[in-house]
C-alpha cells in the first residue's frame, strides 16, 4: 500500500517536471500589465498601453526571446513614440523577464542622462517590483559606483550599460541586447575603428542567434543616413492606417503617384 502510494506521487510529480514550461509574456504583454505611468512622466497617467503607440507595438515585440529576429531598424519621424514605446520599456522587460547583458547608445551624454533619469528610473521606482531587481548604488576605492547610476545598472544575471557612439567606450563592452536610438548621431565611420554599425554588431557576436540589435532614428541626409542604410537591408514594412474616407488601410506618404500619373499626398 506505501508503496504504491509512494509510486504514484513519484509519477505526479515527474509529471509536474516534464509538463514544465516555462512560457512568459511577450514583451507587450508584459509591459501592459507591469509598466505605471506618474503625473510626472506622462499626461496619460496609469499602466502603459499600446492604443497610444499601436505602431510600436510589434517592434517590441520582435525583440522578444521566442522572435527569430535578430535586427531591427525603425526609421520614423521625429517625437513619435519609439524611446518611450521601445526602448524603454524593453529594458525594464530585461530587467524582469529575460536579464542579460544589455547596451543602450544614444547620440549625446545629455540624451542618455535624460532617458535614464527622466523615463527609466521612474518605470523602475513605480513599477512592479523592479527596484528590488536593480542592485543598489555602492561607492568603492577612488570614488567608482557601482551598481545603479546613470550610465551602469546592475541586476541579477545581467546589466544594462548606457554609452554615447564613442568606438572608444563601446570597443570595451559586449551585450546580447543593443538599444541603438538617435542612430543619426552617430558618426558613420571613424578612423581607427571604421565603420560605427559594424562595430556595434560585433559587441554582439558571441551571442549567436540570440542577439538582438534595434537601430531607431530618424533620417537625415539621403543617401548618407545611418538609419536608411540599415532600414535598406530588410523588408521595409510600412506602418498603415485606414483611409477616413475608403476605411482602406494605407501607408502614410509624403508623396503618392496615382494611377493617372499625377501625385498626392500630405499637404
Amino acid at each position: 500500500m506505501l508503496q504504491e502510494i509512494f509510486l504514484k506521487n513519484i509519477k505526479e510529480v515527474q509529471e509536474e517536471i516534464f509538463n514544465f514550461n516555462p512560457i512568459k509574456l511577450e514583451p507587450s504583454d508584459w509591459v501592459e500589465k507591469t509598466i505605471f505611468l506618474t503625473s510626472a512622466e506622462s499626461r496619460y497617467a496609469g499602466f502603459f498601453s499600446y492604443d497610444r503607440s499601436p505602431y510600436t507595438k510589434k517592434i517590441i515585440d520582435w525583440l522578444s526571446p521566442s522572435s527569430d529576429i535578430e535586427m531591427v531598424a525603425v526609421m520614423k519621424c521625429v517625437q513619435s513614440g519609439f524611446t518611450a514605446g521601445v526602448v524603454v520599456p524593453m529594458i525594464a522587460y530585461t530587467i524582469s523577464q529575460n536579464p542579460c547583458q544589455v547596451i543602450f547608445v544614444s547620440g549625446s551624454d545629455q540624451l542618455v542622462r535624460d532617458t535614464i533619469r527622466d523615463r527609466l528610473d521612474p518605470i523602475i521606482q513605480n513599477s512592479g517590483n523592479l527596484k528590488d531587481l536593480i542592485r543598489p548604488n555602492a561607492i568603492k576605492r577612488a570614488n567608482h559606483r557601482t551598481g545603479d547610476t546613470d550610465i551602469k545598472k546592475e541586476f541579477a544575471g545581467g546589466s544594462l550599460t548606457c554609452l554615447t557612439y564613442k568606438p572608444s567606450k563601446l570597443r570595451q563592452y559586449s551585450a546580447k541586447i543593443i538599444l541603438a536610438d538617435e542612430f543619426d548621431d552617430a558618426p558613420r565611420t571613424n578612423v581607427t575603428e571604421g565603420s560605427i554599425r559594424t562595430l556595434l554588431e560585433g559587441r554582439t557576436v558571441s551571442f549567436g542567434d540570440s542577439k538582438k540589435l534595434l537601430y531607431v532614428s530618424s533620417p537625415t541626409t539621403k543617401g548618407i543616413s545611418n538609419i536608411e542604410e540599415v532600414y535598406e537591408m530588410g523588408d521595409k514594412c510600412h506602418w498603415n492606417w485606414i483611409c477616413p474616407n475608403c476605411k482602406e488601410y494605407i501607408p502614410i506618404l509624403w508623396r503618392v503617384e496615382r494611377e493617372d500619373g499625377t501625385f498626392g499626398g500630405i499637404k
